[in-house]
């Protein structure tokens, strides 16, 4: 009779092949350096802090650091993988003791059933990470990798199941109905039903049918993941991946998912990160970090982007990147514009997210710029989920964000309208309106404390991208009372920085390194322009330096207005990248227009002149501003030597500029064309 050990062993080698698992290559100084912590009874946080935890009557319930993530991963069991990497390497019989003196220690105080509650600090979560998933981490996985029947005999194996049983029973009686902890709870119970079907086969069928509505349920159209963040949305996109192939390989297990779905999830997983492979910050995602050595995840992540896609029998994503390179993805409400994709090109994300929960950020109509090989307008990202941090409710406030706020408040958790996107050669059209209003209260997983008494505001901003130009934000807002104070934000690298408030124009400025003009163009109300750095009181003016709520002080522009003697009010925002630590005059000079129509004219570092207008809101022709003459709601024309070289429309039919006919077409689809 087959052992317990020699059934896992095989069950797992069979699955792993049908799910095409590729294990991950730890480093020889990793696995070493974890391997010696172990044996002094510590493990890393973060694979940083080493915290000293014992091998025997483990505090699991993780006093050790009052940290929310640190109990977690404490629970999750890190120190498996480098240990039977080190096992591997070395062939040192005390590395699986190692990890099976961690695994008993932990099975000799907890006892989980039905009916039995998880002990302090557990979770569920937790729960499906610890028993085994088909990124081949946990115990089950791991203990079949080690390969090491003389330690993990069978009495211990039998001590495992059972424990595996009494856990996965607790799963399925509590299971989360959204989000990632029911996708990893689902894997766990799918991938242990299959490892030790002697002792878990009772969860084979209720795992198949609920990942199967929870991939239809979840995973939208446009192939983003239902919580909207790119981090957590990677991870999805590499279990519905397994889990496809695993159904193509054994299609009598039941799985149905659509398959070029799963290929739309590669699509958003490459495209949302930045040209050097780097983050976003996107929501809950890590602030984008300069990059120390070159990163070979790019040609695996986008490698496997094209081998999912070519199989889902879908165009070659190569080929669709270099004809539109921007990319909506609208079930998401997020717009991933990009000049090109090499990785020296320019980037600009437009944050009009449809909620997603509580990794979602209150950022709406917030925007990044990547230019220069490192960002230049930031999203903070995630600085800590111990929510007792300060600075871990400022990162997933609005203030934090690159957009508009009323008083410093928040905006809610209501949609925008991503109403007007317009994809063209060389130039993006953007605009989205928030009108959820604005609260005091304070978002942390929720608004554990109410939202509290707010004010009515509605917030449309529209942008035009010329790529590798410069971008013109216009900001419209509508208010419940006159003379309301308003704000708006941009968060620069850490590093040095400019502001001239008489110019109402702010700038990073990192000698020898690309850098970022701010400048208010004009609009109804005078500004107050400043950088707030490092101010823990406000809060403003930081950037996170890692997860465990490392942070920096780095500049936030801040231009603050009050709308005068109105409801409504106007601002436009000229987004100048330049090179050096000096920025380039600029001069603009206001076309005259008729009312809620915004226009000016100025020279761009390059000697090209712009000639730029758009209504309020895009909801009205232009008609008539300064030398353009359209029915388009925006317009640009760049000149040189005064002659036009290029327009920008967006829905319009013709374009006059001095009288000249640039543009006459029958249609009123958004342009830019090239003019001799």
């Amino acid at each position: 009779m087959n052992t317990l050990h020699h059934t896992l062993r095989c069950n797992a080698t069979a699955y792993y092949r049908d799910l095409r698992h590729k294990p991950i290559d730890i480093p020889p100084a990793q696995y070493e350096r974890w391997a010696a912590a172990v044996r002094r009874g510590s493990i890393f946080f973060y694979d940083t802090r080493e915290v000293a935890i014992g091998l025997k009557n483990i505090d699991w319930s993780g006093s050790h650091i009052d940290h929310q993530e640190w109990v977690a991963q404490l629970n999750r069991f890190p120190a498996l993988r480098p240990l039977c990497a080190a096992w591997q390497a070395s062939g040192d019989i005390e590395y699986p003791r190692l990890a099976r003196c961690l695994i008993e220690d932990w099975i000799d105080q907890h006892t989980y059933g039905t009916d039995l509650p998880l002990t302090h600090r557990d979770n569920t979560l937790n729960l499906s990470v610890r028993l085994g998933q088909s990124g081949g981490n946990g115990w089950l996985p791991m203990i079949a990798n080690f390969n090491c029947p003389e330690v993990f005999d069978e009495p211990f194996l039998k001590r495992v199941a059972e424990s595996c049983v009494g856990q996965l029973d607790y799963l399925r009686h509590h299971l989360k109905p959204v989000g990632n902890w029911r996708i990893s709870q689902l894997d766990t119970l799918l991938t242990t039903s299959i490892l030790l079907p002697e002792y878990c086969s009772q969860y084979r069928k209720f795992a198949i049918r609920h990942l199967n509505e929870t991939f239809h349920r979840q995973i939208h159209a446009d192939g983003s993941h239902q919580e909207h963040t790119p981090s957590y949305h990677g991870w999805m996109c590499h279990v519905f991946t397994a889990f496809w192939y695993l159904s193509k390989a054994q299609p009598d297990l039941g799985l149905s998912f659509d398959a070029q779905r799963v290929a739309k999830m590669w699509d958003y997983h490459c495209l949302s990160s930045t040209p050097d492979d780097g983050s976003s910050g996107i929501h809950d995602g890590s602030c984008w970090m300069p990059q120390t050595k070159k990163n070979n995840q790019r040609s695996h992540l986008w490698n496997m982007r094209r081998e999912v896609a070519i199989e889902a029998n879908l165009p070659d994503p190569d080929l669709t990147d270099a004809a539109q390179p921007s990319r909506c993805f609208e079930s998401a409400g997020q717009l991933y514009l990009r000049t090109d994709m090499s990785p020296d090109a320019e980037m600009v994300t437009f944050d009009a997210t449809r909620w997603g929960g509580g990794h979602c950020h209150l950022s709406r109509n917030a925007i990044t710029l990547f230019s220069g090989g490192r960002m230049l307008l930031y999203d903070p990202g995630i600085f800590s989920y111990q929510m007792s941090d300060p600075l871990a409710a400022y990162g997933k406030s609005t203030p934090a964000h690159n957009t508009l706020n009323i008083d410093l408040m928040n905006q809610s958790d209501a949609n925008p309208d991503l109403h007007d996107v317009a994809l063209l050669k060389g130039a993006d059209i953007v605009s989205s309106t928030y009108g959820g209003g604005f609260y005091p209260g304070t978002y942390t997983w929720g608004w554990y404390n109410g939202h509290h008494p707010g004010l009515f505001a509605s917030h449309t901003r529209t942008l035009l991208w010329l790529h590798n130009r410069c971008a013109i934000i216009w900001d419209h807002c509508m208010f419940d009372r006159n003379g309301q104070m308003y704000g708006i934000h941009w968060q620069f690298p850490a590093g040095p920085s400019g502001c001239d408030p008489t110019t109402r124009r702010a700038w990073s400025a990192t000698p020898d390194a690309r850098n970022i003009l701010v400048q208010e163009l004009g609009g109804h109300d005078d500004f107050h322009t400043f950088i707030s750095e490092g101010d823990k009181e406000t809060p403003g003016g930081w950037l996170p330096t890692d997860h465990m709520g490392g942070h920096q002080p780095a500049p936030q522009a801040r231009f603050y207005g009050h709308a005068n003697n109105t409801t409504a009010t106007t601002a436009i925002t000229l987004l100048l990248p330049f090179d050096g630590s000096t920025p380039p005059p600029i001069t603009p000079q206001r076309l005259t227009a008729g009312s809620g129509i915004w226009g000016f004219r100025f020279t761009l570092p390059n000697n090209e002149e712009l000639v730029v207008a758009a209504a309020d809101a895009l909801k009205f022709q232009v008609n008539n501003a300064g030398p353009i003459t359209t029915d388009a709601s925006l317009a640009a024309v760049i000149l040189r030597n005064n002659k036009p070289i290029h327009s920008v429309g967006h829905r319009g039919m013709y374009l006059e500029y001095q009288g000249q006919t640039l543009i006459d077409k029958p249609d009123a689809n958004s342009w830019s064309l090239p003019h001799r």
